[in-house]
């Protein structure tokens, strides 16, 4: 699969997993990460509500998306991860308690690999760190996080390390240009950082603290400037927090992921940055819409406009490789929803329902090899 890194972090909707990779002063700007990104065809990966993984075929020119196949797992696909060289991708078992990996095709198809523990409960996010590699799982239930390695067949190997790092851990952000891993921790408002050793122990690096009673849910960092965007499930507030080169974050400013006076019930869900840096989106249960901001070249939070999923509770979303479009899994309507991003604004334009899955938790699409 001719993609890079950030390409496969980027097709499963873990921008934020690589955004510290590059830095403001590199020979290629984003604009050209955003074009080499750009594959005419593309498999779409569906975890969610009814024990498989459901497959798609999809034309970014046109959003057509058609049935591929579907895989079965164990109980609540809620999250993906992928391996930079296409060769297989990691869901959690939500209500298992458990991880497992499978092989992926040239034609995207899957073939179960093994099977691991979590190392919690609950786990509700899995990323790949490249520096192991390890595989990283986060367990909501009881808040831990608990890395594991993996082959390059795909064969998950004992847990390695599981450390409590709060209530409610929701995510596991890897930042290789600092070599740290965030975790926020939306029970007790606070966002982790650990550096995961040789050995794949996970190593406390410090915290930081959101407002009481935010609950810090994702973050996503920034493609080139030192910054990283949280957003907050309980108050739908994003806030922008300083990099440090060793990974620190120190709070900035802080915005509503809502309309101004809206008092519609919502909860915050998924955040993601553009990969050329210039756009940021922010998904709304409740409200049901998808936040667009605007970013300047030091990442401030600019104008922030409002665009309807087309569906109820998007929990996730993810930009397809290049940036052109944009999927989002409303789970409470059992729909999958297209966008087309504009490339001069960022706005998104509705392509309308491209799938009906059960209560859909997870949508990304990835180059096929």
């Amino acid at each position: 699969m001719a993609i890079d890194l950030r390409t496969l972090f980027l097709a499963a909707g873990l921008a934020t997993a690589c955004g510290g990779a590059r830095r403001a002063g590199d020979d290629a700007g984003p604009d050209a990460e955003v074009d080499a990104a750009v594959a005419p065809v593309m498999e779409v990966y569906v975890g969610g509500g009814d024990d498989q993984l459901h497959r798609f075929r999809l034309d970014v020119d046109t959003l057509a998306m058609t049935p591929d196949g579907t895989t079965a797992t164990g109980p609540g696909p809620s999250f993906l991860a992928f391996d930079p060289a296409g060769r297989w991708l990691v869901a959690v078992d939500e209500g298992g308690d458990a991880v497992e990996s499978f092989a992926i095709a040239a034609d995207g198809g899957l073939t179960p690999g093994n099977r691991r523990g979590s190392g919690g409960r609950g786990p509700a996010h899995v990323a790949i760190d490249p520096q192991g590699p390890w595989v990283v799982v986060t367990n909501y239930g009881d808040g831990t996080v608990t890395t594991l390695p993996i082959s390059a067949d795909g064969t998950l190997g004992p847990a390695a390390d599981t450390v409590t790092a709060g209530a409610n851990a929701h995510q596991a952000v890897p930042d290789p240009a600092r070599g740290v891993v965030y975790v926020p921790c939306l029970g007790t408002d606070t966002i982790r950082t650990y550096r995961v050793d040789a050995a794949g122990a996970l190593v406390d690096g410090g915290r930081v603290g959101a407002a009481t009673g935010s609950g810090p849910r994702h973050l996503a960092l920034h493609p080139t400037a030192p910054v990283a965007y949280v957003l907050t499930e309980r108050t739908s507030t994003i806030v922008a927090y300083q990099v440090a080169a060793t990974g620190a974050l120190t709070a900035g400013a802080a915005v509503s992921s809502l309309p101004p006076g809206d008092t519609t019930p919502n909860t915050g869900a998924e955040i993601a940055v553009h990969p050329s840096g210039r756009w940021l989106y922010a998904s709304n249960r409740g409200h049901d819409s998808i936040a667009v901001a605007a970013l300047d070249a030091a990442g401030a939070i600019g104008a922030i406009t409002h665009v309807p999923t087309g569906g109820a509770r998007p929990r996730h979303f993810s930009l397809v490789p290049g940036g052109r479009a944009l999927l989002v899994a409303n789970q409470g309507s059992d729909s999958i929803v297209g966008f087309r991003v504009d490339p001069a604004t960022g706005a998104l334009t509705s392509a309308g329902v491209l799938a009906q899955v059960p209560a859909p938790a997870f949508v990304a699409a990835v180059p096929l090899r």
